[in-house]
């Protein structure tokens, strides 16, 4: 008998039925892909692309931000280097 666990977030799991399809590419050796149905090709192919360079640009983002804090030891000095939206609300709060 198998024991009880609690219940999971659904953001855990991806269910996919096929048939699907992928838009790919490669950003410093990290492959990254989006995956959609193939009812949804046409935006896929369409928006793909710049989706993708979205998540290569935030990749290297958080990059530079890490790079900060091996660097300084400190978090607060990475909270500051925290992008803000537009709106100016800050991603992330209460730096200290």
């Amino acid at each position: 008998m198998l024991a009880t666990t609690k219940p999971l977030a659904t953001y855990f799991f991806t269910v996919c039925a096929g048939p699907y399809v992928s838009v790919t590419a490669v950003h410093d050796g990290i492959p990254l892909g989006i995956h959609a149905r193939a009812s949804l090709r046409e935006p896929l192919e369409r928006q793909g692309e710049q989706m993708l360079a979205i998540t290569a640009r935030s990749f290297d983002s958080t990059t530079r931000c890490l790079a900060s804090v091996t660097r300084s030891g400190s978090t607060t000095r990475f909270m500051s280097r925290v992008q803000r939206r537009r709106d100016g609300e800050s991603w992330l709060r209460n730096a200290a």
